[in-house]
């Protein structure tokens, strides 16, 4: 697959992921999770994402395997990137990821994008994992209830391939 059509590939999967969010809103690390809030999984050719949301409400947190870049994508729809930070931390139970902010995230400014090389070791704790907490620059994440197993299973075994 070509860089540009990687880009587009991941574009699109972001699009479907997050939502629209409006203009002009500054982000806090989101509101804290509910027992409301919901997980979805999405599967499309682009790739295969879990979605953590309230029931009808815009999605807080998600996490996606695009195709074509042997990646993890982690994405914050509530927290907006800064320039001086290009690293979001996430736990994943006792294994804490590094993600690298995507550069198209920093430059666009709206919603914060990080990915991480897809690893056995990330897949098994994103797996396993009872819930997903985080921290970028001063900003914590989470923490949010893991996935349930019956979503993140498939999850799991889309990413797996692309390692």
């Amino acid at each position: 697959m070509t860089s540009s059509a990687r880009l587009f590939a991941i574009g699109a999967l972001v699009i479907a992921l997050a939502g629209c969010a409006p203009e002009g809103v500054t982000a806090a690390a989101g509101p804290p999770p509910t027992p409301d809030m919901v997980w979805t999984a999405k599967v499309s050719g682009a790739g295969t994402g879990l979605i953590l949301a309230p029931p009808g409400g815009d999605p807080v947190f998600s996490l996606a395997c695009v195709r074509g870049t042997r990646e993890v994508l982690a994405i914050v729809e509530t927290v907006k990137p800064i320039g001086s930070e290009d690293r979001l931390s996430l736990g994943f139970g006792d294994l804490i990821v590094a993600f690298v902010v995507k550069p198209q995230a920093l430059k666009e400014g709206r919603i914060l994008e990080a990915g991480a090389k897809i690893q056995p070791e990330l897949l098994a704790a994103i797996r396993t994992a009872a819930e997903i907490r985080g921290s970028y620059g001063a900003t914590r994440i989470g923490p949010y209830p893991a996935p349930p197993k019956a979503l993140v299973d498939p999850f799991v075994a889309r990413c797996g391939p692309l390692i």
